[in-house]
Parts: structure tokens; C-alpha cells; sequence
């Protein structure tokens, strides 16, 4: 986890951010955000962990609506391959 999330963070520019609040991973409850692992790796980076509520998408808004776009322009561009 360590090097995806800081080759992640690199190639994003977030390492070089200055927050002035404490920052949180706002999650659902997947099996890999209840892991010891990122527990650990949000400890070192001194974050919060908040989960959503279960089966409430819509505390996860922005992402979610963001993974039904994608969904429909992965469907609609398969509608036109040739088969």
C-alpha cells in the first residue's frame, strides 16, 4: 500500500500540499479500507478514517455519481464497436 499510495501521491502533487486541518479519508466500509494496513499508513500521515454508513450511496455523492458516468460512457462506446 505504501508505494502505490506514495507514487499516487506524487504523480498527483499532493505531497507537496500544505493542509492547515487535520485532513480524512471519507470511505465506505469495503474490505480494503478496514484493513490494518492503511489503519497503519493513515496513522504515519496523522489522518482521520470516517466510513460511510452502510448501504447509504449517498454518502459517498461525488464518486458515486462520477462511477455512473463512467459506466454509461463505457456502455455507450461499446454500443458502437463492431462486433
Amino acid at each position: 500500500m505504501t508505494d502505490t499510495l506514495d507514487l499516487a501521491l506524487q504523480a498527483s502533487g499532493c505531497d507537496r500540499a500544505t493542509v492547515l486541518h487535520k485532513p480524512r479519508l471519507l470511505s465506505d466500509n469495503g474490505s480494503s479500507y478496514i484493513s490494518s494496513e492503511l489503519a497503519d499508513g493513515l496513522k504515519d500521515r496523522q489522518m482521520d478514517h470516517v466510513r460511510g454508513a452502510p448501504y447509504h450511496p449517498q454518502t459517498q455523492g461525488k464518486i458515486e455519481r462520477w462511477h455512473q458516468t463512467l459506466k454509461n460512457r463505457i456502455l455507450l462506446e461499446n454500443y458502437y464497436l463492431p462486433g
